[in-house]
């Protein structure tokens, strides 16, 4: 949830006459004696200085984290993957390796020779078909998937032993210091809502903090169905750190 702050400043104008003190209090009875035979009737005026106060309007909203720097690592060939290392909340460097992918060719010709070696009847088929897995395999060819990038796994798209398309969606890697929220407010209040305008986001997994952000766009669309605009919120730099922003997850 997030709390977007409007400053708005209400001006106390105060009225002049006395103040409501002893000094004040004889003059007053003074002047009521001399106002008894005219029907008047003096009131006691207290006298304030005007002053100027902010008065804080809350607009609250939903919404959730996105990153502005993202990428989605995609299968260069088809094939099996042998061997996966970028698990939802991964930290990668570039160069990073994501997955090993092995060729449709070499996973159809090494389980071709594995099902010779099953059904092999006589120590002579057996020996045949030992030889031509040994050969398969080591003619196998792979491809290895690398991180263009720093940055960290937000999703995950397929697991180590799949078989996959080319061209079929890996991971999705994104850069943490590009986070920011998205947050769905309701038409009514985006009038109040402008750039520059300080808020807070409470993330309901960390308890009552709450952090600081400031209002950095808002959507010319709307969504007619929820009748709510999108308001995008930047965290200040000390407070878009990783451990700070995210502390479950590992640094490197």
């Amino acid at each position: 949830m997030i709390h977007i702050h409007l400053r708005l400043i209400a001006r106390v104008l105060a009225a002049a006459a006395c103040l409501t003190g002893a000094g004040c209090r004889q003059h007053r009875s003074e002047d009521n004696e001399s106002a008894r035979g005219s029907g008047r009737v003096t009131v006691a005026v207290k006298v304030a200085k005007t002053v100027e106060r902010d008065a804080v309007l809350t607009v609250e909203a939903f919404g959730k984290t996105d990153a502005l720097r993202k990428e989605k690592v995609y299968a260069p060939i088809a094939g099996r993957i042998i061997s996966f290392g970028a698990n939802e909340g991964a930290h990668l460097q570039k160069g990073d390796l994501i997955a090993i992918i092995q060729t449709k060719e070499s996973h159809a010709a090494i389980l071709g020779a594995e099902t010779m070696l099953r059904t092999a009847a006589t120590p002579e088929q057996k020996a045949e078909a030992e030889h031509t897995l040994e050969l398969v395999r080591s003619g196998e060819t792979s491809i290895n998937v690398l991180a263009k990038r720093d940055g960290v796994v937000a999703t995950q798209s397929v697991s180590e032993g799949e078989l996959v398309v080319e061209n079929a969606e890996l991971v999705t890697v994104i850069d943490l210091s590009s986070i920011d929220f998205l947050a769905d407010v309701l038409l009514k209040d985006p009038p109040l809502v402008h750039a520059g305008l300080p808020a807070t986001i409470r993330f309901s997994a960390m308890g009552t903090r709450d952090f600081p952000a400031i209002v950095e766009a808002i959507s010319p669309q709307t969504d007619i169905q929820s009748q709510t605009v999108k308001v995008r919120l930047a965290f200040p730099a000390s407070a878009n750190s990783c451990p700070r922003l995210f502390p479950s997850l590992p640094n490197r």
